[in-house]
């Protein structure tokens, strides 16, 4: 009867054997949290990885603007300041080219060519073309053109030569018009512009200057 009940019997060394063996199961099994209980995990935060642009900002990839996009910008040119029939902002200039087209033009052609064409030598040259077949249209396209790239001019409503060839006048006064409101008065003529522009640098007060 001993020995059965010492073989049944269990020693200290096996009981402390079997509590490790029991808190190793429960280490190594997953405790699972019933959805009405109030117990919450904290799992661990992992932060991501930084993406190059973040790691280096420098090292962003500018994409490439599409092939000819500067040569279109380049091409797009700005509108009138009036159109070819507004005759009621300048007066004066409106009458002066239905009696007197040559100085209209004379007036343009020196500020277009700045000095260089005296405003008496275009308007004798723009009166001589005239009567041979109305061929003032070709010196009138030709500095429409000028004006036109001077300032970066949309080629409108109509083609340079189409506009001098049916509508003279208007074409004219369109192009005294764009002087004047860029601030440049043609019947001055180009020397006055710069007599004006000096008269104007001369009055403009100098900067007030602060001692530290």
């Amino acid at each position: 009867m001993e020995a059965r009940n010492h073989g049944f019997s269990s020693s200290p060394e096996t009981s402390v054997r079997e509590l490790d063996f029991q808190s190793m199961q429960q280490e190594s099994t997953p405790q699972l949290v019933s959805p009405a209980s109030n117990c919450f995990v904290s799992l661990p935060t992992v932060n991501p990885l930084p993406s190059p642009s973040e790691r280096n900002p420098s090292s962003k990839l500018t994409l490439p603007s599409p092939p000819g996009r500067r040569e279109r910008m380049a091409q797009i040119r700005r509108p009138w300041t009036s159109t070819i029939y507004d005759f009621g902002q300048h007066n004066a200039s409106a009458i002066m080219t239905v009696l007197f087209p040559c100085a209209t033009f004379g007036h343009i052609v020196e500020i277009v060519d700045e000095g260089k064409t005296s405003c008496i030598c275009a308007s004798c040259v723009y009166f001589l073309l005239a009567p041979a077949l109305c061929s003032c249209w070709i010196l009138g396209s030709t500095y429409r053109r000028k004006l036109r790239s001077k300032y970066n001019l949309v080629e409108a409503p109509a083609e340079d030569w189409v506009l001098h060839l049916f509508c003279p006048f208007c074409s004219l006064c369109q192009e005294f018009r764009e002087l004047k409101n860029r601030g440049i008065d043609p019947s001055i003529g180009w020397m006055g512009h710069l007599a004006k522009q000096h008269q104007g640098t001369l009055a403009r007060p100098p900067p007030s200057q602060v001692m530290d």
